[in-house]
Parts: C-alpha cells; sequence; structure tokens
C-alpha cells in the first residue's frame, strides 16, 4: 500500500477539537476568578483543578491517538520485518519476546531461535502496540520519550525543554485528583490564572509537535532501514 498523503489529517482534527474544548472549559472558569488580593472562591478552585486533568487528558489522548494512528499506518503499507528499524523489533516481536521470557527448559532454545529467525523475515510486519500500554496510561516525558524510541523516531520528543518537568508536574497533580490523594481545589491552589494559562498553551503545542513529528516521520518512511526505503519508493510509484 502506497503512503497517504493525509495520513494524519485525523488526528490533527481530532487533537484540534480537544483543545478547542479545554480552552471553551478553561474559559467559562476563569471567568469565575477574582483578582488579587482577594481569595479564589471554592467554585473556581474545583473548575481549575479539573481543567487540570483535563490538560493532562488531552495530551494522553493525542500519543495515544498518534500510536494507534502510526501503528495502523506501518501495518498496512506492507513492510517486510527484516526492513524495518531495528527499533520497531521491539514492537513487531513483543508476542515472541513474552514466549521466549516464560518458556521452559524443552523449549528455551526452540523460541529464541525462532524470535532470532524472525527477526530477519520476509514476512510482512504486524505491530503490537500493546508492548506500550503502560506509556500511554501516565504520559510522563519517559513515557513519551519511550514511545518516540519505540517507533525508532529521533526527533526530540519535547518541543522545548523548559516544559520537561512542567510536564512531569502535571502528570503527578493529575493523579493526585484522579486517585483521591488531594482534592481539586488544593491542586488548583497552587497554580494562577496565568499558569493555567501558560499550561494549556504548551499543551497545545506538545500535542501540534507530536502529530506532526510522528506525520514527517510517516511520510519519510523512517520506520524503514534507510538502505531499504528507495526499493519502497520505487514500488510505491508502480500503478
Amino acid at each position: 500500500m502506497p503512503l497517504l498523503d493525509d495520513a494524519f489529517q485525523t488526528v490533527k482534527r481530532e487533537n484540534s477539537i480537544r483543545i478547542s474544548e479545554l480552552r471553551t472549559y478553561w474559559s467559562s472558569i476563569k471567568a469565575k476568578a477574582s483578582s488579587p488580593p482577594t481569595p479564589q472562591s471554592f467554585e473556581y478552585l474545583v473548575g481549575a483543578g479539573l481543567t487540570l486533568v483535563y490538560c493532562y487528558g488531552a495530551l494522553e489522548f493525542c500519543l495515544n491517538r498518534c500510536v494507534g494512528q502510526m501503528t495502523e499506518l506501518i501495518d498496512e503499507y506492507g513492510v517486510r520485518i527484516k526492513d524495518i528499524e531495528p527499533a520497531l523489533l521491539c514492537l513487531a516481536l513483543d508476542p515472541e519476546v513474552k514466549s521466549t521470557v516464560s518458556a521452559g527448559k524443552g523449549s528455551y532454545f526452540a523460541n529464541r531461535l525462532s524470535l532470532f529467525s524472525k527477526a530477519h523475515s520476509k514476512e510482512v510486519v504486524k505491530l503490537h502496540s500493546e508492548f506500550l500500554s503502560s506509556d500511554l496510561q501516565n504520559v510522563w516525558v519517559k513515557s513519551i520519550t519511550n514511545v518516540f524510541a519505540a517507533f525508532s523516531v529521533d526527533k526530540d520528543p519535547i518541543y522545548d525543554k523548559s516544559i520537561i518537568g512542567k510536564i512531569n508536574g502535571l502528570v503527578d497533580d493529575r493523579n493526585a485528583i484522579a486517585h483521591g490523594r488531594e482534592t481539586p481545589e488544593k491542586i488548583a491552589s497552587k497554580y494562577t490564572v496565568p499558569d493555567m494559562d501558560a499550561t494549556i498553551h504548551w499543551i497545545s503545542l506538545q500535542t501540534e509537535h507530536m502529530i506532526s513529528t510522528f506525520d514527517d516521520f510517516y511520510k519519510e518512511r523512517g520506520f524503514i532501514l534507510s538502505a531499504h526505503r528507495k526499493r519502497y519508493e520505487k514500488r510505491d510509484q508502480k500503478p
């Protein structure tokens, strides 16, 4: 199957809708904010706390959609296992790796032999993105980095290093609220209104960065070993 020029358009549109909904929700909460030195109301703080959960949700949704879309696109493209970038073997051979790890004495050698043989197979690749499931449930900076590495995307996973601590802080705050360790209003009290505006801004930029980076990676056939890309390009040009 040839490359699709608009492969990530749906993901871009879905992400745009999420970010727009987030901004609309925050605008309704922001309208309830008090100007210093007046303390913020309980209603505002609860809304701001839930806005932070919404921010995290937008980030997690975007990364999950990028993984799902890229997995589907590579599967449909029809590239042989032996021609993919080595890092993608983590996803392509996940069942064989699990089989080797759990093998008893009687099948250990055979399973290991099968694993390494399949790495050089002419069989069309099928990716097993469930390998990344733990990274897709709590989107820390390390999680985003792991996803980029698993697909062999060599661009920076974070668009600006200054937000690294902010991403991890957002995950901490979201988990504290979601798991009941802290109330939304207590978490929100750490953020000023400008802080909240800034959080939504960098969330928007980070999600756009992930989508555009995955999109470029796909269009450049970055999942194929460079030595084999021209052959696939020629294949795609055939009527």
